[in-house]
Parts: structure tokens; sequence; C-alpha cells
């Protein structure tokens, strides 16, 4: 988040600029956004076997700023971080919770059409994981004891979206209901703080399927 600060404070400079020399619309945006992973392979699939977590569900919050160069055309970035916390039962009853957050910066180009608006969009998104477990698969007696704990691990990798939206309200204050589908993987290595195992339960390069169909909702004011 602290990379992403200083490119959207720039963004929102050079677009402002823009806008007062060339006394075009700018569109300041907010939405909020839910989102279901998959868990049929790969590392999604390992912790619907390891922890349960059956379809992890993120929600979160998106900010964005457009600068409409005609009546059809804009170009805009965007900030958005998406979370979730899934809870689950170690072997000893003791509730523990995981952590999964992801925060993405995107380039988006738009087409406007009536009510309706068409999106494409890359970026970065960097992953946050902060998971309950064991260091090492080869545990015993002597060694439990410092194998338990938390552990955090970060990965980067790039973010390809579609999002199609439709305005409820279309006035200079919009309301707008609609859909993306992203295209986001990481690639969790086997020597990771929290890898994935194998059915012999050895650690493995794991992909970390994060894109899918999203649903989303959003509040918008022109200047």
């Amino acid at each position: 988040m602290k990379r992403i600060l200083p490119i959207l404070i720039f963004f929102t400079l050079v677009v402002f600029g823009m806008s007062t020399a060339l006394k075009a619309e700018i569109l300041a945006r907010a939405g909020y956004q839910m989102q279901q992973l998959s868990a049929s392979e790969g590392y999604n699939k390992f912790l619907k076997d390891r922890y349960g977590f059956d379809g992890i569900q993120l929600t979160g919050s998106q900010l964005a700023l457009t600068y409409k160069m005609s009546q059809k055309l804009g170009v805009g970035l965007e900030s958005s971080s998406l979370s979730a916390n899934p809870k689950y039962k170690t072997l000893n009853g003791d509730e523990q919770e995981q952590q999964i957050k992801i925060t993405s910066i995107i380039l988006l180009l738009t087409a406007f059409r009536d009510s309706w608006e068409w999106t494409a969009g890359y970026g970065t998104g960097t992953l946050n994981r902060k998971f309950y477990g064991y260091n090492d698969s080869d545990i015993v007696t002597s060694n439990i004891a410092a194998q338990t704990g938390t552990k955090t691990s970060e990965t980067s990798d790039s973010i390809t979206l579609l999002q199609a939206l439709y305005h409820i309200i279309n006035n200079k204050l919009q309301w707008s209901a609609g859909a993306r589908y992203t295209i986001h993987q990481h690639n969790i290595p086997a020597d990771d703080a929290r890898p994935g195992y194998n059915a012999r339960g050895v650690p493995e390069p794991q992909i970390f399927d994060l894109g899918g169909i999203g649903l989303l909702t959003t509040l918008t004011i022109s200047f």
C-alpha cells in the first residue's frame, strides 16, 4: 500500500491538471466488491484440504479516478483492497484465524454507452498471507514447540480485468452495479513460509488463483 499511494496521488494531480486545462470531465469513484475464490486446484485446493476453506470469500473497497477524454472513452487508475479472515480449528480444538489481503493498482480503459460502462484494466496486485501453522513438514516431539506460530508471506504478480457497470442512477452522482472478471494468479514457492504440500506431505510450488468473477457496487461523482 505504501508503494501504491504515491502513484495514486501523482495520477490525481495529473488528471486534475489536465481537466483544468482542457475543461474535461473527471469521474471520482468509490466502490465495494465481493468475490469468492475457487477451491478446485492448486494452492486453493490445498487450503480446502488442509483447513476446510471451501471457497474463500473476499470483500473490500476500491477508489478510482477516470479522465473522460470524450463522451465515449476514458482512462483511469484504480486502487483496491480485498481481504478475508477465514477461521479453522486445529487438531487440539483451538480456533485460529488466517488472513489474506490483496492490494492492487490498475490502469483502466473505459468505454461509455448510454447507462453502461465497459472497462478493461491491467496492473499489479500484492498478496499478503498471514497463516498459523508449522514451518516444516517434518515435525517431531523435539521441534514441535519451535515450529508452531503465525508466519507472514508476500508475493506480487500482474492482474488483468474486464468489467461491466450499469448506472442505476445516472446523474452527476451515479449509483452503479455490475461485475468484473479478473485474471490474477500467484506462484507460491516450495520454500514459502506457508507452502502447499503434495499428497506425500512434501512442500511443492503451487498456483494460488485469486481471479474469477466478482460483484460490485459503486458511487461516482463527476467534476
